[in-house]
């Protein structure tokens, strides 16, 4: 065992044991970061970790959970500049029910991509992480229309 592959196991050990809150976590600094300094490799990282997470999971459900929780966090820091361009555009205070409906429906679909994703792969393969890129994907491209 290369020294890459344990210190990867023990930060993998060290985030299984409390999924819930390490999404929780990374969520919350990865979002913060790319809110305030745009620094991307920390972005990169807490994806990895989170992925790490994701890849160990047993239970659907608390796959689902976990990108839930990962996507509440992650969401509404990133969509700060919503709100900067509806005061910009309108004038007026923007409309916070929308933003966060904008967000809680995102993070319901974040809580279907990690039901669909636990569920329908086999755990530490490459197969799970290759079916939430692609459902992910899905809901970008979903987003974007």
């Amino acid at each position: 065992m290369n020294i890459f592959s344990a210190i990867t196991k023990k930060i993998s050990d060290a985030l299984h044991k409390h999924p819930k809150i390490s999404c929780l976590i990374l969520g919350a600094f990865a979002a913060a970061i790319i809110a305030t300094n745009s620094f991307w490799p920390v972005l990169l990282i807490s994806l990895v970790g989170f992925m790490l997470i994701m890849g160990r999971l047993e239970s659907p459900w608390q796959g689902a959970w976990c990108t839930f929780i990962f996507g509440s966090c992650f969401l509404p820091l990133c969509f700060y500049w919503a709100t900067s361009l509806m005061m910009m555009s309108g004038g007026e205070d923007p409309s916070w029910l929308i933003i966060i409906g904008l967000n809680l429906f995102l993070a319901i679909y974040c809580f279907a991509l990690g039901y669909l994703t636990v569920r329908f792969s086999k755990p530490k393969t490459f197969s799970r992480i290759a079916l939430f890129i692609s459902l992910l994907s899905i809901m970008v491209v979903l987003v974007a229309l």
